[in-house]
């Protein structure tokens, strides 16, 4: 999704205050996490309630998305991360990948 958009590249799977992201853009403050049903369900959603409140009591913005998002709305997703990394100081231009109108 990233480079079909011409996004920068976030880090992925990062340790941060004792707790894992799955992606940081750390340069713009903007963190996306990917749920999948596993591990998010019972105490596991509490977890990430915990770690997304710290993020923004951190500054931080918390973008989150379900495996039907990236999987059947990558272009959807693709603009909102990149409206949100340019909100924050990214200076590029995200592109129209192959199959999508990221104006749509």
């Amino acid at each position: 999704m990233e480079r079909a958009h011409a996004l920068p590249t976030g880090s992925r799977q990062v340790r941060r205050r004792g707790t894992e992201c799955d992606v940081w853009y750390a340069e713009f403050g903007v963190l996306v996490e990917l749920d999948g049903l596993r591990g998010h369900t019972g105490e596991g959603a509490f977890r990430d309630l915990r770690r997304d409140n710290r993020a923004t009591t951190d500054g931080l913005a918390t973008l989150r998305y379900g495996w039907r998002h990236v999987v059947g709305r990558p272009c959807e997703v693709a603009a909102q991360v990149a409206e949100n990394l340019t909100r924050r100081g990214w200076a590029g231009v995200a592109t129209c990948c192959a199959r999508c109108s990221l104006a749509a």
